[in-house]
């Protein structure tokens, strides 16, 4: 497989863990659920199972398809209308498709971190409901993985779309 496809594998199987986490919580879940938490996990807004699991179901697909239609724009607006650091030297005519194919990776592994922080988020929701009483946890882990990620994924742009040495 070409690795530029390689975070299309992770995205797919964020969501495949996600709809097996997702079956094996459902039927667990009580009658009364969270669904919302206060800043110290603390749940402060209730509703139905039914409630929870539409909801669920709805922001898992909305992040999906964002962090879907995110690569896909890449691909699909012109050269011009996309930002990167020394932008008037990789948009030049010769390295456009070039820099077409790098954003379309760096895009493409950001989409798929972007649907793990969702699904990560999720399931914690999920968790938190199979415990009496249910607390939020472990979505600060999930926020910090991402945004270290974010550091590393900004600093490769920038390294990425540095001006070439002239020798």
């Amino acid at each position: 497989m070409n690795a530029r496809w390689l975070w299309l594998v992770l995205f797919v199987l964020a969501i495949g863990l996600f709809l097996a986490d997702f079956a094996h919580c459902v039927p667990r879940l009580p009658a009364r659920v969270a669904t919302h938490f206060g800043a110290g996990g603390q749940a402060d807004g209730w509703g139905t199972k039914e409630e929870l699991v539409h909801a669920v179901l709805a922001t898992a697909a909305m992040i999906a398809v964002v962090s879907l239609l995110m690569p896909m724009m890449v691909g699909l607006l012109p050269i011009s209308l996309l930002n990167m650091p020394n932008a008037d030297y990789w948009r030049a005519p010769e390295r456009a498709a070039t820099t077409k194919e790098i954003l379309l990776h760096q895009v493409g592994w950001l989409s798929g971190a972007t649907m793990l922080l969702g699904v990560g988020v999720l399931d914690s929701m999920l968790r938190a409901n199979l415990q009496a009483p249910p607390i939020f946890g472990g979505v600060f882990l999930y926020l910090g993985l991402y945004f270290g990620y974010l550091v590393i994924w900004l600093v490769e742009m920038i390294w990425r779309f540095r001006l070439p040495k002239v020798v």
